[in-house]
């Protein structure tokens, strides 16, 4: 009996030490936040999670067990109006479908607020700015960038299909005021008017803090979360490992095959394929639409 109950309680421990606990906290302005806390009390990178518009802190239920098997602890969000963060400052209900969509002080950016009332639930958790790592869906991805240009202790940004303008959070300013730190692009390019959107925000970073800190893993299909299948989730934390070595990743047509790290190496990029006579047409008529012939897909619907 005891050869059985020792290793059984020492694994009871290690399970602990990784689990994750439900809290509450103020934004700035006051609006009650619900959020999803996992510490492991370690020196390791920290994440900071941040959800797309009409979802909750689940955008990112994929990600959670590797953040766990790797000792990464994290803050998953419920933004304002969202999931369970319904309560405003006046102690009444209120969703994100009451929100105006335009404006540059609607709730959508002041879920800004959300993000400051966040880090001082860290900081007196004994998190420090310069271990988190901002990540973000959609919405969620502009926040971050957004986050990462007033905060420039925080350590990075990874983003899933960040776009120039969601409900007026724009990204291009911020994005240039992020400075020299490593940010990872992810995009599917089945939506075309978000690829074309995030060739240019790729371009600006490049630009604005270095391209030796710009990496991108590009796949065939996937929008916000549902680009974080176990395949991408590999790259994010080869690139968590190694965040300033980039070699930019980038395949139209199929998923990128990326290995994981070895000798400080990360990307690789494959040999061109050779496209079909189709798809060369096809790539071709991509290139000839518009952003303005694209349905809007960034917009909270009321």
């Amino acid at each position: 009996m005891r050869f059985i109950t020792i290793p059984l309680l020492l694994f009871s421990l290690a399970i602990s030490a990784q689990s994750a606990e439900f809290v509450t906290f103020k934004a700035d302005d006051d609006w009650q936040i619900h959020a999803k806390f996992s510490n492991p009390k370690n020196n390791k990178p920290f994440f900071l999670l941040l959800h797309a518009q009409k979802k909750n802190l689940s955008d990112f239920k994929n990600i959670f067990p590797h953040f766990h098997r790797n000792n990464y602890g994290y803050l998953a969000l419920d933004l304002r109006g969202h999931g369970k963060s319904v309560y405003n400052i006046d102690e009444t209900t209120e969703t994100y479908k009451t929100f105006a969509l335009a404006g540059a002080d609607n709730q959508f950016n002041k879920m800004a607020r959300d993000i400051e009332g966040a880090i001082k639930f860290l900081e007196s958790e004994g998190i420090s700015k310069d271990r988190l790592i901002a990540m973000g869906s959609l919405l969620g991805a502009n926040l971050a960038i957004k986050t990462a240009a007033i905060h420039q202790e925080i350590k990075g940004v990874i983003t899933l299909s960040a776009v120039l303008n969601v409900n007026d959070v724009l990204s291009v300013n911020p994005l240039k005021a992020c400075g020299e730190r490593p940010l990872l692009f992810i995009t599917g390019t089945d939506n075309k008017r978000q690829y074309k959107e995030f060739q240019l925000l790729k371009d600006i970073a490049k630009m604005s803090s270095g391209e030796e800190n710009i990496t991108t893993i590009v796949v065939k299909t996937g929008l916000g979360s549902d680009l974080l299948t176990s395949n991408v989730i590999r790259k994010i934390l080869a690139w968590i490992k190694n965040p300033k070595l980039p070699t930019i990743v980038d395949c139209s047509t199929s998923t990128v095959n990326v290995p994981l790290p070895e000798n400080n190496e990360l990307y690789f990029e494959e040999p061109p394929v050779e496209e079909t006579e189709n798809e060369i047409q096809e790539d071709e008529i991509i290139e000839e639409e518009t952003l303005d012939e694209e349905d809007a897909i960034y917009e909270t619907e009321n």
